[in-house]
């Protein structure tokens, strides 16, 4: 199963969680892996704010992908998708960076559930993500609050004997048990992972989904 923030354990792998990728439901194809140039200084958070469909969560993967490849360790937490189908797309990514072969979701889905039928694609996924595993941890974050991601955070950082470089929060609106205003959501979560970033000299990038000019008027004042 995947990785739960309720449930969290250290030892689980990228390929404990191999079931559930295998019966994640379909998504939309991801797009080129976009290459970071932001030239952040530890210690900075970013807020990435949109609308719907307006692609953030491709985006944050991109990234995730890009510390992989750079071998920096990282930590996502996903309320968005599960860590299965969040690895799955990651997973996509390389297949087109390493290979230039280009596959949808539902496709990558289709071949790792047939591991007979398509051995050396299964091979190269299951390599993949044991690989990665060792710099990237995924956890499903869903209703989770910052606190309680914070305590996470603790357990990884002394698993890997440092605390990560990067980190992902997606989305807001869903990490929050209460319902405040977006406003009030975003300052929280970005209150706690600034100084948790400063405290580690890491950098922070979190997600919202932001529906009217009002939140994102509010957004910029975070």
């Amino acid at each position: 199963s995947a990785i739960t923030a309720d449930a969290f354990d250290l030892d689980q792998t990228p390929l404990q969680i191999l079931d559930e990728i295998r019966s994640a439901p379909p998504a939309e194809k991801l797009p080129d892996e976009f290459d970071l140039g932001l030239g952040l200084q530890p210690g900075i958070n970013v807020v990435v704010g949109a609308k719907s469909g307006f692609g953030k969560t491709s985006f944050a993967i991109n990234m995730a992908y890009h510390w992989l490849k750079k071998r920096e360790q990282s930590i996502y937490y996903s309320a968005e998708m599960t860590a299965a189908q969040l690895w799955l797309k990651l997973f996509g990514v390389h297949l087109y960076k390493s290979r230039g072969i280009s596959k949808s979701f539902l496709e990558l889905q289709y071949i790792s559930k047939h591991r007979e039928k398509y051995p050396e694609e299964n091979k190269y996924l299951d390599v993949f993500l044991g690989e990665a595993g060792k710099y990237l941890k995924v956890v499903d974050a869903s209703g989770v609050t910052a606190d309680r991601m914070i305590e996470i955070d603790d357990q990884i950082s002394s698993r890997w004997g440092k605390a990560p470089r990067w980190r992902v929060v997606d989305y807001l609106q869903i990490v929050e048990g209460k319902q405040p205003t977006p406003r009030e959501r975003l300052m929280h979560i970005s209150q706690v992972f600034a100084q948790r970033s400063k405290e580690t000299l890491g950098n922070t990038f979190l997600l919202s989904q932001l529906n009217s000019e009002g939140d994102f008027r509010e957004s910029k004042k975070i």
